[in-house]
């Protein structure tokens, strides 16, 4: 299920994202968290119109013990990191 989108941040190679969002964390469960990473060329909203440059997976867990985690963006299409 999508939770939130960030702004769109135009021509630019160093983002950094300004929108927060509040979501409950639950010690008993593991909650898989996916971040994903478009190019967004037009200003439609569906996903599949635009390139996916690149998404990672972790758990809510492991970002509320870490604190602060910067993860690599993974493209299974291209079977690369970035």
């Amino acid at each position: 299920m999508e939770v939130k989108r960030t702004e769109i941040l135009r021509n630019c190679l160093d983002p950094e994202f300004a929108t927060k969002t509040t979501i409950a964390y639950h010690f008993e469960e593991t909650q898989k968290m996916k971040f994903e990473l478009y190019d967004i060329d037009s200003s439609s909203r569906r996903l599949s119109e635009h390139d996916f440059l690149g998404g990672c997976q972790i758990s809510l867990g492991q970002i509320v013990a870490a604190g602060s985690i910067t993860l690599p963006l993974e493209n299974p299409e291209h079977g690369e990191k970035r």
